[in-house]
């Protein structure tokens, strides 16, 4: 693999590492972590297939992307759903209210999920380069 896709893979192995270590004692953490390692999932698929990656933080948008029909866009934007784990679980709302943090069962099975697909992903990443 690249330089940059083995990069994404890195640091998302260390967000997903950091999302188990936090999940059952700071659930809120864990949940921005998660939703960080998705993102850079994205974004390695996106890198591989020549996609500009910007900054952005929104799954949906970036898996928007991919065209229509791409063998990874309905897997990725099952992970959509944790673009608001970026700031939800981080922020209190404009009135003052804090948002429940998630349930550790539920974190985990967006570990789960996150590490079926990125061995998945990897080992399609390299196929492709």
């Amino acid at each position: 693999m690249t330089p940059v896709v083995e990069g994404y893979f890195q640091v998302q192995a260390e967000d997903m590492a950091a999302a188990r270590q936090l999940a059952a004692v700071v659930p809120r953490a864990a949940a921005f972590h998660l939703q960080q390692a998705a993102g850079k999932l994205v974004k390695a698929i996106l890198w591989v297939e020549g996609i500009h990656v910007t900054a952005e933080h929104n799954i949906g948008q970036l898996v928007g992307l991919l065209p229509d029909g791409h063998d990874w866009k309905a897997d990725l934007m099952e992970l959509d759903v944790l673009s608001r784990f970026a700031t939800t679980f981080r922020y209190p709302s404009p009135t003052g209210k804090i948002a429940r943090a998630p349930d550790q069962a539920v974190l985990e099975g967006y570990l789960s999920l996150l590490d079926t697909l990125t061995d998945d992903a990897r080992a399609w990443c390299q196929s492709r380069e």
